[in-house]
């Protein structure tokens, strides 16, 4: 891939990858930023470790544009897999940058911040206290230095979302007395992987709030309905689907410009 020119207009800096590692699959998606955040493509490999594997992609209208079952050993190979694909199919000869969502920044790193040595460092220090993440994530940024040297490479860390949250605000949770006295909650929303698919989780964190106006109807939860709650709840509780991989390159757009 060509030396990307640094003297380039930071406007035309709109090819972005987003790689999205977790503890058992890698999502990604390619985004053109240029005029309405265009999402090109997005795929994902699935059951990384084990047998019988999935990775699939589709493009911005959700057509198949690949679907096959392999064994994928490690996310290095898994990688390795979304890679060879997207070299293959040209996905990738444009590229301005890569976008990583990146579990933990550490008490340094708050806002989206540009990879670099000293950044990589600092997250290798933090890998032992988040296992099953953060080393998978520094394989991704390995494997984007390895393949493409000259593509801008920027962390943008799940931990910013609590930075800007007052110090008691941190620590402790709403205390329920206090909810109760503001006359409870007009909306509860579960988000995020376990919060739009563990019914039962939902139902285990809902349980004994009816005095904050929470009332959870089964059938809705145990399919993942939009709004899970009653009808007579006095607190209405959504499902709102995350989209981590628009915010990995909202951000690292912003970062480039």
């Amino acid at each position: 891939m060509s030396q990307k020119d640094d003297n380039m207009p930071n406007e035309l800096l709109n090819h972005i990858l987003t790689i999205n590692s977790g503890s058992s699959s890698i999502k990604f998606s390619l985004y053109n930023m240029e005029r309405c955040e265009d999402k090109v493509l997005s795929g994902e490999v699935e059951g990384i470790g084990l047998r019988n594997g999935l990775f699939h992609a589709q493009d911005a209208d959700g057509k198949s544009l690949i679907e096959q079952r392999l064994d994928t050993k490690n996310h290095r190979s898994a990688l390795g897999v979304i890679f060879d694909w997207l070299k293959s199919n040209a996905y990738d000869r444009d590229l301005d940058a890569v976008g990583h969502r990146v579990v933990h920044g550490g008490v340094r790193y708050k806002e989206p911040q540009f990879v670099t040595v000293e950044l990589i460092a600092e997250l290798r220090k933090l890998s032992p206290f988040i296992p099953e993440h953060l080393p998978h994530e520094l394989n991704a940024i390995d494997t984007v230095s390895h393949l493409h040297p000259a593509v801008k490479q920027v962390a943008c860390f799940d931990t910013a979302f609590h930075r800007d949250m007052s110090r008691v605000a941190q620590l402790y949770a709403l205390p329920s007395s206090l909810a109760a006295v503001l006359g409870g909650l007009d909306t509860l929303v579960f988000t995020g992987g376990i919060g739009e698919n563990a019914s039962a989780v939902r139902w285990r964190i809902c349980e004994g709030l009816e005095f904050l106006g929470i009332n959870l109807d089964p059938d809705r939860n145990s399919v993942n309905a939009p709004v899970i709650s009653r009808n007579d709840s006095i607190t209405i509780v959504r499902l709102i689907k995350t989209n981590e991989e628009l915010m990995i390159a909202r951000h690292t757009h912003k970062l480039l410009c």
